[in-house]
């Protein structure tokens, strides 16, 4: 089968007076000229076939028709294959091979039909026109260069065409006792073997009168033949050199619904290349896919890619069908059956119960029961809990939803409020406690609504700037149930935020339910970003879990049930049967007692800065100017060697443009928000510094080991000891960028600061321990883990008190991810800076001080100023 789009240029043309012949043929009859290839290179026939006619840019569908009218034969290779697979553009080509059937009527020879092997002549699929004319049997042995001498020899040059139309009246031979019709052109029988014998030689050249026409026929015949030699080997040379790096490429990118269309093109050129195969492994795999009931229709796409077309797989039962591997989306449709839209983890065998997801209430989606253990960040280890079979909300409630639940009595019906308002250990009146839950205009409602409704136009968006009790309440309106802690990452497990993140919406600006293309593996929109969602379990005193895993935060918020932040929605579940009570209990946040710690001696600290030190080897950098979009920045890329396993370091250099060089430069490294982000085309976080840029001084922006395009293949949080040898890693990379920056003349290297952001201020204490080079700090969203770690050399405690450059701290005085009194307080205590060079400032915001942007930007600029000095 042609390859219409392929973009490999092939060998010059070749030239004969006979006019073009065009080839078709199936991909798995590549190997019938595979042989004679070399041989065939040096004869004279212009043959038109796709690998060196097709060039790059051409529009392939208009040139293969253009082709099909304009040849002067078209010959079609047939085999077994041929009958299985007439399909695609082999079935256009034959097609438009008929249609030129009537210029056989004027004797002029157009429908070659070439038979290569054993094929009965009565193949169901090979139209009608083509049984109408005689077929030729070619049988190719060993001997390919003999044969092909003998056929140059008779070659003439200056034979034209019309010596071709009078062999074809003359010479009517009947091969293998197939019938043909007279008023046809007959077609032209070989010899059986490519071992021309001196006989059959003989009785060739006696024939003086048919020498010319023999000549010129078995030029066409030699030229099918080289058509699909030179095609094999253009393509193979094609599948090697575009079509396997395309495709692991693909593979890496989480695209294999992508390389599929590459695969196929190239194992019709290279079907037992072994690198392909690998190629092949590494983006399908064997699977089996079952619905209940049977006969539907399965389809799938990439899930990096949710506006691509989806790939039809078959109707079910799909037994052992190849199919791409990796993370999908999955739409199972039948009639009589509410779609099937998920994205569930790849196995072996894929099931989809469509009568399951039938009985779900409206607007849920069924969750498979069964047990469900997890590490969560800042709890600690949660299950086993055996979990029964759930229905969650596809979608966040929202605005309109909610407005039915206050329209019809919510705020003032008792009982949906059950639950006992409990405030500083104290029990609050009923009258006291909904004095609180009131909109803007003091009406009951959520705060970000006014006068008992919600913003004009914004009626699909989630609800959001309501208390835990509200939620609550409206999930007994429903007839539902707030979420357990355990549900919420059993219908989005985190080893599957790599994936949704990229589709979900993580700014502070909700948008309507399902906007994003966050889709979970159970069918659930936006459980990732959006608005966080209240669940039912407690944190301890006074406290409720949120989760929404958006503004940096990755495990559960613990926050005040009366808490009425923009960013607090809800979303319901539906139990057919009791939750286990243990996963409805209580859960208090790890704490670590810190007035307790003790660093390391001076002697084993010593040992730890060893682990982290380096070679300050060539760097080998290269710079990359690029686009010019900002108003007060110019952009580079600059690389560098790493100083572990060769690898190399890539890292974004803004520059200011309104300042004179050297430049002030402050090193930056971001929060966990950018932690699942696939390339660093776009860059997160940078609202956290770019008015550093925009005072005047240079920032560097570090692609860090493990981040970006340097992901680790295994996106699962990795164990204690490859943790630490990643922050290693990270403080190598620190180190060498400051050793790149020290070689610009533009780049003053006396005045170089840090600036992180949550993990990277968390981690910040020891990168900036390590790195005498920073002149200061600044620490955003940051504070102490709450555990201390299993392995040495990891310990924020052994390295805070080494750390004495000047330091700013600024964090949100409701921070649920490092909590003030239990987190941020101890760092700064701990902090060996000079009590008048380090500062701690509190916003009055959650985990995201950018919420108060102009303070923050304030205090920065002020602390870079006193210790870097202002910028002229």
């Amino acid at each position: 089968m042609t390859m219409q789009n392929c973009q490999v240029d092939g060998p010059s043309t070749l030239t004969n007076p006979i006019r073009p012949v065009f080839i078709s043929y199936a991909s798995q009859d590549l190997d019938a000229g595979r042989g004679i290839a070399e041989a065939l290179r040096e004869t004279g026939v212009e043959v038109w076939f796709d690998q060196n006619s097709l060039k790059g840019g051409t529009a392939w569908d208009a040139e293969i028709r253009n082709r099909i009218r304009d040849c002067a034969l078209f010959v079609a290779v047939i085999s077994a294959n041929t009958e299985a697979r007439l399909e695609g553009y082999f079935r256009l080509e034959w097609r438009l091979a008929e249609q030129r059937t009537h210029l056989m009527a004027k004797g002029m020879p157009f429908l070659l039909p070439v038979v290569i092997d054993a094929t009965p002549r009565t193949g169901a699929h090979v139209p009608d026109s083509f049984h109408e004319v005689q077929w030729t049997r070619v049988k190719v042995a060993d001997d390919f260069k003999t044969f092909a001498d003998h056929v140059a020899s008779l070659l003439h040059p200056d034979n034209p065409p019309s010596v071709l139309r009078e062999a074809d009246r003359s010479l009517r031979p009947q091969p293998d006792g197939m019938s043909t019709q007279t008023q046809q052109p007959p077609l032209i029988a070989v010899p059986p073997s490519a071992k021309l014998s001196a006989d059959w030689t003989n009785r060739v050249r006696t024939r003086r009168p048919m020498f010319a026409a023999a000549a010129a026929i078995a030029a066409i015949i030699i030229a099918s033949l080289g058509a699909v030699v030179y095609r094999n080997s253009e393509g193979h040379h094609w599948v090697r050199e575009v079509a396997i790096p395309k495709i692991l490429s693909l593979s890496a990118n989480d695209r294999t619904v992508e390389a599929l269309e590459w695969i196929d093109k190239s194992e019709k050129y290279a079907p037992a290349d072994l690198d392909l195969a690998r190629a092949v492994a590494s983006a399908t795999h064997v699977a089996t896919v079952h619905s209940t009931p049977p006969g539907a229709v399965v389809e799938v796409k990439d899930y990096v890619s949710p506006k691509s077309p989806w790939l039809r797989l078959g109707t079910t039962p799909l037994d052992k069908v190849r199919i791409p591997k990796g993370y999908l989306r999955w739409r199972v449709t039948k009639a009589g059956f509410a779609e099937s839209l998920t994205a569930p983890p790849p196995a072996e065998t894929m099931s989809f119960d469509l009568v399951a997801a039938a009985k779900a209430p409206a607007g849920m989606v069924p969750v498979s029961g069964g047990p469900w253990t997890d590490y969560l960040a800042f709890i600690g280890w949660m299950g086993p809990y055996a979990l029964p079979p759930f229905y969650i909300d596809r979608f966040e409630v929202t605005n309109r939803q909610y407005q039915e639940f206050l329209d019809k009595g919510g705020y003032s019906t008792r009982v949906y409020w059950k639950q006992s308002f409990t405030r500083n250990g104290r029990d609050m009146a009923w009258n006291e406690a909904m004095d609180l839950f009131r909109d803007s205009t003091g009406r009951p409602g959520p705060s970000t609504w006014e006068g008992g409704h919600y913003p004009e136009g914004k009626g699909d968006y989630p609800v959001a700037g309501i208390s835990w009790f509200e939620a609550a309440a409206y999930a007994e309106f429903a007839g539902k149930a707030l979420p357990v802690i355990a549900q919420g990452y059993k219908a989005m497990p985190p080893s599957f935020d790599r994936f949704a993140i990229e589709q979900s919406n993580l700014t502070d600006n909700p948008a309507p339910v399902g906007q994003f293309s966050g889709l979970g593996p159970f069918g659930t929109f936006d459980l990732v970003g959006n608005v966080r969602e209240w669940y039912w379990n407690a944190g301890g005193s006074d406290l409720r879990y949120a989760l929404g895993r958006q503004a940096g935060s990755y495990g559960p918020e613990a926050l005040s049930p009366f808490d009425r932040s923009p960013l607090n929605g809800v979303r319901c579940v539906l139990n057919p049967d009791p939750i286990p009570s243990d996963a409805v209990a209580p859960r208090t946040m790890l704490t670590r007692d810190f007035s307790k710690v003790e660093p390391v001696d001076d002697k084993t600290f010593a040992i730890y800065r060893d682990m982290y030190a380096y070679d300050h080897g060539p760097l080998h950098a290269t710079r990359e100017r690029l686009a010019d979009t900002a108003a007060d920045w110019t952009k580079e890329k600059v690389t560098i060697d790493a100083a572990y396993a060769g690898e190399r370091i890539p890292a974004y250099l803004f520059l200011p443009k309104h300042v004179r060089p050297p430049f002030q430069v402050v090193v930056f490294f971001p929060s966990a928000r950018v932690n699942f982000s696939s390339s660093s085309a776009d860059l997160g976080d940078m609202d956290f510094v770019d008015y550093v840029i925009e005072s005047g001084r240079a920032v560097i922006y570090p692609i860090y080991k493990g981040l970006y395009e340097r992901h680790f293949d295994n996106p699962m949080v990795p164990g204690p000891t490859l943790q630490r040898e990643n922050l290693i890693s990270w403080s190598k990379d620190v180190g060498r960028e400051i050793d790149y920056l020290k070689t610009r003349t533009d780049i003053d290297p006396n005045n170089i600061a840090y600036l992180g952001v949550s993990q990277g201020a968390a981690y910040g204490v020891l990168l900036v321990a390590l790195e005498r080079r920073f002149k200061t700090a600044v620490l955003l969203d940051g504070g102490m883990f709450q555990f201390k770690p299993p392995v040495a050399g990891l310990d924020q405690v052994d390295f805070a008190q080494r750390l004495t450059q000047p330091v700013l701290m600024i964090n949100g005085r409701y921070d649920a991810t490092f909590p003030y009194e239990t987190s941020q307080q101890p760092l700064f205590h701990l902090l060996g800076t000079a009590q008048a060079d380090k500062r701690q400032v509190e916003f009055d915001t959650p985990h995201d001080v950018r919420l108060r942007r102009t303070d923050l930007v304030k205090e920065v600029l002020q602390w870079l100023d006193k210790y870097l000095g202002r910028v002229q």
